[in-house]
């Protein structure tokens, strides 16, 4: 189910809280170094859309070239005028994997399509700071070396799936 589909069972008064979380992993994404300026852009400009009011992300949604100083200040001022902390390296580790996770469980995105995104986010956690992102990105190296056809890895799909969505649901939990 593509992220637009999963929209449709929600009531219009959610789209904004949905888009506020969309664009705060955006934000995450981009002081992680794994999306560019125009991804950041078109997050908010996606919020804005859905009736996300707020100075701030317009002036992110109007940017035209990547300005990371105007980058920032417009974080900072859309995350302090919700009264959100400015999400740290940590938290924006946490915030970044949290949404495919939590995209996933609700069948927004495949198990494998999750994968992806949280390898990227695990190769961001040097310290090794969150041993769950590590065991998420095992199991995507698992599934890369499977689908690698010089690579003889006997992998059951079905059971890869259960582990992803067991480990999602884990941490999920725990929050």
């Amino acid at each position: 189910m593509s992220d637009t589909a999963a929209t449709r069972h929600e009531s219009p008064e959610d789209l904004p809280v949905r888009a506020w979380r969309l664009f705060d992993a955006a934000a995450a994404d981009w002081l992680l170094g794994l999306i560019g300026a125009e991804d950041l852009v078109g997050a908010a400009v996606g919020a804005l859309a859905v009736g996300c009011d707020s100075r701030w992300l317009a002036s992110i949604a109007g940017l035209r070239e990547e300005d990371r100083d105007v980058i920032l200040s417009g974080l900072f001022g859309a995350f302090r005028e919700r009264g959100i902390e400015f999400p740290l390296r940590d938290d924006a580790l946490k915030l970044s994997a949290e949404t495919p996770l939590a995209l996933m469980v609700a069948g927004a995105i495949s198990e494998e399509e999750a994968s992806v995104k949280l390898w990227s986010v695990a190769d961001r956690d040097q310290d090794r700071s969150f041993p769950e992102l590590q065991e998420l990105r095992e199991l995507a190296i698992s599934l890369s070396l499977h689908e690698d056809p010089d690579c003889e890895f006997d992998l059951d799909l079905s059971e890869w799936r259960s582990a992803m969505l067991s480990h999602a649901r884990r941490i999920l939990d725990r929050g």
